[in-house]
């Protein structure tokens, strides 16, 4: 009798993670990667009825939308449980989103949260850890200007997080038994490290 590992406990044994987040991390690869493929489709359609021979390239807000996708899975996983809501911080974050490009979810992009999500009122929202990480993390990338100093604290635990985060997920993202992998969503790992 022999045992083997998975993919996703090989991931969280060689990046250090809660055995709950590779499972969480493919779930959202495998979302994002239908929605690229979707709108990969519509493109691929309306660029062939225009002109056969031209060069196909996925649209800005399609690369624009994937990223901040990326870094949202990134942010709502089990690594940033823990990371300190303060008191009054919910009032913080709901003015430093206001100026970031996302907000607190992917609203922005027509993706909303679940009616039977936990989070039902606005204010708990942007008292939830998750939410914060990703505002961090989009204040880190547009080098916004953060309300207090303990932000400043609280982006450096972020920050120190995301190589590993992104690591992981590139490990886990061509192992898809669903679409058998994307070259776009592969390349996005580039584009987020660049970014971030």
């Amino acid at each position: 009798m022999t045992l083997k590992p998975t993919l996703l406990g090989k991931a969280a044994s060689s990046f250090y993670l809660q055995y709950q987040t590779p499972l969480q991390m493919r779930i959202e690869i495998i979302a994002l990667r239908k929605n690229i493929m979707k709108n990969s489709l519509l493109q691929i359609k309306s660029n062939s009825e225009k002109n056969m021979y031209k060069k196909y390239e996925l649209p800005v807000e399609i690369i624009q939308f994937s990223i901040a996708h990326l870094f949202y899975a990134l942010s709502h996983n089990n690594e940033f449980d823990e990371l300190p809501v303060r008191q009054n911080e919910e009032l913080l974050n709901s003015s430093l989103s206001d100026v970031l490009p996302w907000g607190p979810d992917l609203s922005k992009f027509g993706r909303r949260r679940k009616k039977d999500d936990k989070l039902q009122d606005e204010m708990d929202i942007f008292s939830d850890p998750h939410t914060k990480t990703f505002l961090l993390l989009q204040a880190y990338i547009t080098r916004a200007k953060l309300p207090i100093n303990d932000y400043i604290n609280d982006t450096r635990t972020v920050i120190d997080q995301v190589p590993r985060l992104l690591a992981a997920m590139q490990f886990i993202s061509p192992d898809d038994t669903i679409s058998a992998g994307s070259f776009e969503v592969f390349c996005l790992f580039f584009k987020s490290k660049a970014n971030a």
